[in-house]
Formats: C-alpha cells, structure tokens, sequence
C-alpha cells in the first residue's frame, strides 16, 4: 500500500451548466465527493495504490459512494457503513466567479465520519501504508480531536504524515477551535498542506508574508502553500521555494486543492524534491480545473505527463518514468 487517506465521503451536487444557479436547474451533475475522496482519487489515477478511510451510511448513497470509490481502484476495505446514520450530501454553485457551498451534514443523522472506531486493528491496517493523509473535515468535533491526534501519533513514527487543512470555518463551532485545532494537527505532521487564505488564519497573520514569517520557525516540516492563479509557495529546510501556476481556461475549481494534495503525495513517493512536487502538483491541480465535473474530470498519471512534456517539463517527466515508489533517499531530496 502507497497511501491512506483519512476524511470525509459524501454525494456532491452541481447544476449540469455551471452557468446556472441551483434554484433555477432541474438537472444535477453528481458524484462522491469531499476532501478525502478526492484526493484518494486522485492518488489512484496518479498510480498509486490507495485506500481511503472514513464512513459512510447505511443508504443508497453510501452504496454509491462505495461504488464510486471501487471504479477508480480505491480500496474500501477500511470505510465503514454506519446502520441508522445517512450519507451527507452538498450541493455547490457558482455566482459569477465566486463559488458558493451547501452543506447537508447533521450531528447524529448525516455525519458517518464521526464514527470512525480507532482500535488496534485500523492502526495496523493503515500500518500497511508508506503515507498517511489526514484532512480537516476529521477534527471539527471536539470530542473526536484527541482520539484523532492519538491515533496519528501512534503512526507517525513509520510513516510520512501528511495534513491537508483544507479549512471550512462556517462548519466549526468558532475560529478559535479551528485554529487551535489545526495547530495541533500541524504539530503531528510532517507535510501540511494549506491554501493562502488558511494559512493567514491559522498563524494569525495580516499577509501572506507574516505568515510565512511564522512557518519559518517551525522545524523539520515541510508547508505547501496553493495560491490559485498565483501558484504555490513550499518551505523547507530554511528555504521557500515558489513555483508558477500553468496557464489554463478555468472551467470548474472543485478538487483543485484535493488534487494539489495528491500530487504531494506523489512527490513523495517517487522521491521527487520539493520544487519537482510543487511543479508536478501544480500540474495535476491545472488540468482538473480546466473541465467541468468531480472525480471523472481528475487527471490520470498520461494525462499530467503529457502536459509537463508541452509545458517544457521533458527532465521531471523522465525522471517520473524511469522512478518506482522509493522513499529510501529521503524526504524531498535535492533535484
């Protein structure tokens, strides 16, 4: 096993034309959605072997869900299906360029991930993997917070921990338990993730380069920083390291950061360094962006080649090609 991805699975729906607003479409595009399940998708299109865990419920849609997850190779052998709880269910629409969410998860009705059970047998199972990667979604509830973090902990001594913050505010209680929430996290991390936005937020800081300033203190990890248009920023060892966005027609942004995510996982794996993954993850980020639609419009591994090959990127794609999973020379090596 390559990867575990710890999060959130649920049905996501959009208007068939994203022209349109929910309130005015009687056709729906839908798929399994959410963090965690994109990422995890996105990791098995790349060729990774991955397995997702989380929960779903005992319905229709949790059968779909499963369903949706086993077509792109995603091993379910660790989600669970919760008897008398129902799969969430979001809904997203666009108002002009803004992007606008609706979420239908309840406490006790609609929130599966809230009963992940975190006993001896999950740790070795996801033991089996190189790379674990925990999202947000899975430390919203105060009282699933420390069995998370013990559970990373009991990990992160063998494996890479890798968390992706991927911050929904209007779903916690308060920023002040999100942000003290997602430092913690970060404590237990070896790899973070996080868009500019989150990172103000969880440092606290004015501007980007305030908190850049405070990553800076903060020793062995290695922060991923997704800019959109502005591409990514990733700090390391000492040193910040930038890298450009790809020029593309934006068609739908849903997963772009999912994506990001998997490309890191990637890098990883295949011992690419820190400026070949922020490159390679930009890519695979791009492409999903530039059509319409969830899972089936994530890139596969030809896919993201071909377009660094167009791109000018002919010395990261040979090195990609001629490297299996390796882990062995280190974490982000020098390229």
């Amino acid at each position: 096993m390559d990867a575990y991805v710890f999060g959130s699975a649920f049905l996501e729906l959009s208007p068939k034309s994203l022209n349109e607003r929910i309130k005015e479409s009687n056709e729906y595009l839908g798929t399994s959605g959410g963090s965690a399940t994109n990422t995890a998708v996105a990791a098995s299109k790349l060729g990774l072997k991955v397995g997702l865990l989380s929960c779903v419920g005992d319905d229709e849609i949790g059968k779909k869900v499963l369903n949706d997850l086993r077509s792109y190779k995603v091993i379910t052998r660790s989600i669970r299906r919760i008897r008398g709880i129902k799969t969430g269910i979001s809904f997203y629409e666009y108002r002009g360029k803004k992007k606008v969410y609706y979420f239908y998860r309840f406490p006790g009705y609609s929130d599966p991930e809230n009963y992940v059970v975190f006993d001896n047998e999950l740790v070795e199972e996801v033991q089996s993997a190189k790379v674990f990667h925990f999202t947000e979604a899975t430390i919203r509830k105060k009282e699933k917070l420390k069995e998370v973090i013990n559970f990373v902990n009991k990990l992160r001594k063998d494996m890479v921990v890798v968390y992706d913050s991927n911050l929904r505010l209007d779903l916690w209680k308060s920023k002040e338990d999100a942000i003290e929430a997602s430092r913690k996290a970060i404590e237990i991390s070896k790899v973070v993730t996080m868009n500019e936005k989150e990172a103000k937020v969880i440092f606290e800081s004015r501007n980007l380069t305030d908190a850049l300033i405070r990553i800076a203190k903060i020793e062995k990890k290695v922060f991923f920083i997704k800019r959109g248009s502005k591409g990514c920023l990733a700090h390391y060892n000492g040193r910040t390291y930038s890298a450009k966005a790809f020029s593309v027609k934006v068609i739908d942004d849903t997963g772009a950061g999912d994506c990001f995510s998997a490309g890191v996982i990637f890098g990883i794996l295949r011992g690419l360094s820190t400026e070949e993954t922020t490159t390679f993850s930009n890519a695979v980020a791009a492409l999903k962006i530039s059509k319409h639609g969830g899972l089936s419009a994530i890139p596969n591994l030809n896919e993201v080649l071909n377009f660094l090959k167009k791109e000018g990127h002919k010395k990261l794609v040979k090195k990609i090609v001629k490297t299996k999973t390796n882990l062995s020379n280190g974490l982000f090596p020098a390229p």
